[in-house]
């Protein structure tokens, strides 16, 4: 489940733009784990996979893409974390930094 970003680019600009408005989705003390992120410098955009609680307390692994020149998050959907996909991320997975 924890992956390795296909194309590291996390000190550009454009990520911390992203990283900041997927930030403002979440609650201050949130546990949110990072599993993917990918740029795609073709369409300037960020496709972003997390885990994090949804509201009736299960974890679920959603996806993102950021539009680098709309400055917008759009969701792309979720689906249910199974125990031991969650139990991976938290041995090995990367929080999400804020």
């Amino acid at each position: 489940m924890a992956r390795v970003p296909s194309n590291d680019q996390t000190d550009t600009p454009t990520w911390q733009e992203c990283s900041q408005a997927l930030a403002t989705m979440f609650q201050p003390h949130e546990m949110v784990w990072l599993i993917d992120r990918t740029y795609n410098a073709e369409s300037e955009t960020w496709l972003v996979d997390i885990a994090r609680l949804n509201a009736q307390g299960r974890w679920m692994h959603q996806r993102y893409r950021y539009d680098v020149a709309d400055k917008t998050v759009y969701f792309r959907g979720e689906n249910p974390l199974s125990e031991s996909d969650l139990a991976e991320l938290r041995k090995t997975g990367t929080p999400f930094q804020r």
